[in-house]
């Protein structure tokens, strides 16, 4: 990830390393979408007074939240508490913890929304603990349905990831009052307050 990247040794790295900071350094401005990664710049020596924070956003549907497009579910998801996790499949997401932490819980439910490198992978495992019947993969959606699971079959949205710059599928839980488990890395702890909008972890 990108903090790895900061540290790490070696020829090939540090190679890379230098062209990405070259390259920043004579660009006139640098924007970066949080302060942690305008912090991320300024190590590459990018001046401060270049550095330029514009938070992500979004825009909200332009009509009422309860004419989103719906997305079939499986019978058993219309009972039990359940969480959503929205994203690319891919390890920094570490959804494979999320599956394995889910199968220790009692009667919750976990719809996994995206399509990524991890799909086949994350299909073994729910098969190999036994919870197809509690588990449901939808593959890449429209916006406009993934904010339908968000406001009509989500109790909580969860987001594992191991680096974040800042994470759009925080903003718009926020903004539709779903509560959100999210690890405090990258840009994440400048969306949400512990304890109060969701937990931090």
């Amino acid at each position: 990830n990108v903090d790895e990247f900061q540290r790490a040794r070696g020829l090939r790295i540090g190679f890379f390393r230098l062209m990405l900071q070259a390259a920043a350094k004579r660009a006139r401005a640098v924007i970066a979408p949080s302060r942690y990664l305008a912090r991320i710049v300024e190590g590459w020596g990018v001046t401060g007074e270049r550095i330029w924070v514009v938070c992500n956003s979004f825009a909200s549907p332009d009509h009422e939240v309860d004419v989103l497009p719906d997305v079939e579910l499986p019978p058993a998801f219309a009972q039990g508490f359940r969480l959503i996790t929205v994203g690319r499949l891919v390890p920094h997401k570490q959804l494979t913890d999320i599956v394995r932490v889910l199968a220790k819980m009692r009667d919750a439910k976990l719809v996994i929304v995206g399509d990524g490198p991890e799909w086949h992978k994350l299909q073994l495992l729910i098969e190999e603990l036994g919870l197809a019947d509690r588990v449901f993969m939808t593959g890449r959606l429209s916006q406009q349905k993934g904010w339908g699971l968000l406001t009509r079959y989500s109790d909580a949205m969860v987001l594992n990831s191991t680096y974040e710059g800042m994470p759009h599928i925080l903003l718009e839980a926020a903004h539709f009052g779903v509560p959100v488990v999210a690890t405090a890395v990258g840009g994440t702890p400048e969306i949400g307050r512990d304890g109060e909008t969701g937990l931090l972890i």
